[in-house]
């Protein structure tokens, strides 16, 4: 049976999952549809399939308190790091875990958006729209910072925008970027 590190990426649609040796090598990530899986354990034990994992990185798409974390868009609920059976486990939200990338980005990877230059020594906004809407800054000297961003209130500009978000707090009883 081999060991490892085994590194998640868990949203509200699919559960991505990748295997490093400690060697260095990685395996293809394996995705698996939540909807699919009654729990996260389910998964895990498709993902692991017979190994064991002595690590394990999860970036979990809620807010992470401490080996907790909620999940925002699925049915798996409440993810506890310490009934896992995996020794060392380490939650980051998933867009956190996204922003500690920002700082290595090149003008290359990206299309430039609006006017003026950018500055790198400047915080840099994430926003990744998926099942929910991520949001995550990194601020130079400081690091990632997670976010419930698309659950920010929504305030409508006009009578048109202000009927949709009635409807929106009717429906959901909150009318956020998410939401809309």
């Amino acid at each position: 049976m081999s060991q490892g590190v085994l590194l998640a990426d868990i949203g509200g649609t699919h559960a991505r999952f990748a295997w490093a040796d400690g060697a260095g090598g990685y395996c293809d990530p394996l995705i698996l549809k939540v909807v699919d899986y009654p729990s996260l354990d389910a998964a895990l034990a498709v993902a692991l399939a017979g190994r064991r994992a002595e690590r394990a990185l999860l970036a979990l798409a809620g807010p992470v308190r401490g080996s907790r974390c909620r999940l925002t868009n699925s049915h798996w609920g409440e993810i506890d790091a310490e009934r896992l059976g995996i020794a060392r486990v380490t939650l980051l939200n998933d867009l956190e875990a996204q922003a500690w990338l920002l700082p290595y980005l090149t003008p290359a990877d990206g299309i430039h958006l609006g006017g003026g230059i950018g500055d790198s020594t400047a915080p840099m906004l994430l926003v990744s729209p998926g099942t929910g809407l991520g949001v995550a800054l990194h601020v130079p000297g400081h690091g990632p910072v997670a976010t419930e961003g698309g659950h920010a209130t929504l305030a409508g500009a006009d009578a048109q925008e202000d009927a949709v978000l009635a409807r929106l707090r009717a429906r959901f009883g909150h009318a956020s970027a998410e939401r809309a």
